[in-house]
């Protein structure tokens, strides 16, 4: 009989340390953004739309990970997340303009279509099989065609004058990433119950 005893679970990481890598994050990208903003260069915010819209997909889909049956439901919505990343940053950094409005409706038609196609594969399940497709779906909606609008919002002209929308994509993230660390510092300070 083997007598030692199991490994402790590893001990998480304080509340400072967590609101102080927040706070570092956040002060790191804003100054990144300034930076881009300040050169002028709409490329950096492309590039970094693309790559929090591809990095939103994969957290979303790995969420999926629970689910077995949902592998093919997790490739189909990652994949069509990467189409719609790629194809909407080449087309703005190409034509100095918003990706068109197909782009959005086209990932939305493949993305339907393909999971209703992928529960055909085996017997319907009910609410799981329904759930799979909401969820696959939905993922594609929150990630790829709603968090798109960040490129559009780079090339948003309101009028003449300045800020445009260079500036409006600056106050977005400003407004997330210091809201995000705000809230976690309100929930640490004063709050009782975790969620």
């Amino acid at each position: 009989m083997d007598a030692t005893p199991p490994n402790p679970p590893p001990a998480s990481p304080s509340k400072l340390r967590v609101f102080l890598t927040r706070l570092s994050s956040t002060v790191i990208l804003w100054a990144l953004l300034a930076l881009a903003f300040k050169a002028g260069q709409d490329w950096v915010f492309v590039l970094l739309a693309a790559l929090f819209g591809f990095g939103s997909a994969f957290e979303y889909f790995r969420l999926m990970k629970a689910d077995a049956g949902a592998f093919a439901f997790r490739f189909l919505g990652l994949a069509v997340c990467a189409a719609y990343w790629v194809s909407a940053s080449w087309w703005v950094l190409k034509h100095h303009a918003p990706q068109p409005m197909w782009m959005d409706l086209a990932a939305l038609a493949i993305t339907l279509q393909g999971a209703f196609l992928l529960t055909y594969r085996h017997a319907l399940d009910g609410p799981v099989t329904l759930q799979r497709i909401f969820s696959t779906v939905f993922g594609v909606v929150y990630t790829a065609v709603l968090f798109g609008f960040a490129l559009r919002v780079v090339y948003f002209k309101a009028g003449s004058a300045p800020p445009g929308g260079v500036f409006l994509m600056l106050f977005l993230v400003m407004v997330t990433k210091f809201s995000d660390a705000g809230a976690y510092a309100f929930g640490v300070l004063l709050g009782k119950h975790k969620m």
